[in-house]
């Protein structure tokens, strides 16, 4: 078992190194979608807020409120929302973080199981910009409102001081690179199954049934 974590450490310290190298820790402001602040935000409560999944009898919203994994789906599940509800704007993009060594990001979150924390590999979310302001939309890690890009990072930095890679990837894409085809995906966006939305939301559904219970 300890030899197992030791390969996975070492796994991921070695491709976090290989992204660094490969792609600039910068993101390019050429490459993302000019929205307005009042188009930011309102995209960013459609994302959080729109019912429009299917768990029994009821509709639910993006499972922001499960945050110790499927970042990636939650991100597919909003491009599809913005593309069929907003048509008109140019697609945000995806924006992955990893950390810059062998220590997991960590963020607080009060919807961690267990005490105030939640600690990611790596962790995906959309970004455009305003003039020379890139702007996240990621309830997950920021329920009330939009984070500015260096905010964003900070709070996955949470009692540390990382350093964080950033890479900055088509709305389309899917996985992390080199596994996949980040900057000119061959197909749409991939969404999670029917099947596969459901176990998150029941997910979702515990974990505030929790929350609400030891609180």
């Amino acid at each position: 078992m300890r030899i197992h974590i030791k390969v996975s450490r070492f796994i991921i310290l070695f491709l976090t190194f290989m992204l660094s190298v490969s792609f600039p820790n910068e993101i390019p402001l050429h490459q993302l979608p000019e929205w307005e602040l009042d188009v930011i935000q309102e995209t960013f409560k459609l994302i959080r807020d729109h019912r429009h999944l299917n768990l029994g009898n009821k509709l639910r919203a993006i499972p922001w409120l499960y945050p110790d994994n499927y970042c990636a789906f939650r991100a597919d599940l909003a491009v599809s929302l913005i593309e069929k509800k907003k048509s008109s704007l140019d697609l945000p993009r995806k924006i992955i973080a990893l950390s810059s060594s062998n220590i997991k990001l960590r963020a607080l979150s009060r919807y961690a199981f267990m005490g105030k924390t939640v600690s990611w590999g790596y962790h995906v979310a959309l970004a455009v910009k305003n003039g020379q302001q890139v702007y996240v939309l990621d309830p997950a890690l920021n329920y009330s409102a939009p984070l500015l890009l260096d905010d964003w990072k900070n709070k996955l930095n949470y009692r540390r001081n990382l350093p964080i890679t950033i890479i900055n990837c088509h709305p389309y894409s899917w996985g992390l690179p080199p596994h996949s085809d980040c900057q000119n995906p061959t197909r749409k966006v991939m969404n999670p199954s029917k099947r596969e939305i459901k176990k998150i939301l029941r997910k979702e559904k515990r974990r505030l049934r929790w929350k609400k219970v030891f609180q």
